[in-house]
């Protein structure tokens, strides 16, 4: 785009063109952004806008597909601030390919979300080792406790930041491996952090990787996704603030 100016003296357009590069895409290292909001990268059925498949804007090609018609979230069912979310049943699920190399252990997940229910466990996002294995799982989850954070498998602080039914989250995870407070979360202003039961030993897997439930498929979100963003590692805090104000 070109910047015009338009004043007493006259009116004017820049002698350069600039190029416009939304947030996540201006920041090294990411691996997955789906938005919900952007209708070209929703792929669904048109009569009832059941999701057949959510493609990546990464440039990754990470796209993630459901084939099973009972299974499918939906699109246009759901809103927030009026952009749209695709809508979670508790069991529906998206599944793709892992965007974590194996091992890694340092990362940052963006996630916005809600949930209609507080009184089992639920997951947003999860990648992991399947069968899994300990620490082998890099999760965002919902705890039945009324709080949510991260799921290793046996590794865990999955009780770190509150939520509540019905309330939107703009979530901002950061996963440091080796630091004493591995888990840090970042919501609505305020920073929540917390520590694995085994610091220092997370290891993520890369068989299964699923949006709205975990490796399984079996423990899943009820309630509303509008983007994930995902990097393959910590964030400044600059950073940070740029993909969050972004989303």
């Amino acid at each position: 785009y070109r910047f015009y100016a338009s004043n007493a003296v006259g009116d004017c357009w820049a002698s350069t063109t600039a190029i416009f590069s939304p947030a996540p895409l201006s920041v090294s290292g990411l691996k997955l952004w789906l938005d919900a909001a952007d209708p070209s990268t929703i792929i669904a059925t048109t009569d009832v806008g059941y999701v057949e498949a959510w493609l990546d804007k990464s440039g990754n090609t990470n796209n993630f597909t459901q084939t099973n018609a009972g299974k499918k979230p939906r699109t246009e069912a759901q809103t927030l601030n009026g952009l749209n979310m695709l809508k979670f049943d508790g069991g529906d699920v998206l599944a793709g390919l892992p965007v974590w190399r194996g091992g890694d252990n340092n990362y940052s997940l963006f996630a916005v979300w809600s949930t209609t229910k507080t009184n089992s466990p639920q997951y947003v996002f999860s990648q992991s080792k399947f069968p899994v294995a300990n620490g082998t799982r890099g999760s965002l989850i919902l705890s039945s406790s009324g709080k949510y954070g991260f799921a290793g498998y046996n590794n865990d602080a999955s009780s770190i930041a509150p939520y509540l039914v019905n309330e939107a989250h703009l979530t901002a995870m950061a996963v440091d491996n080796y630091a004493e407070t591995n888990i840090t979360i970042y919501d609505s202003g305020s920073v929540y952090k917390g520590k694995t039961s085994v610091p220092g030993s997370l290891n993520v897997g890369t068989n299964a990787c699923q949006v709205g439930a975990d490796g399984s498929g079996a423990v899943n979100l009820k309630g509303g996704i509008a983007e994930i963003v995902v990097f393959d590692r910590v964030l400044s805090g600059d950073e940070r603030n740029r993909v969050g104000y972004y989303l």
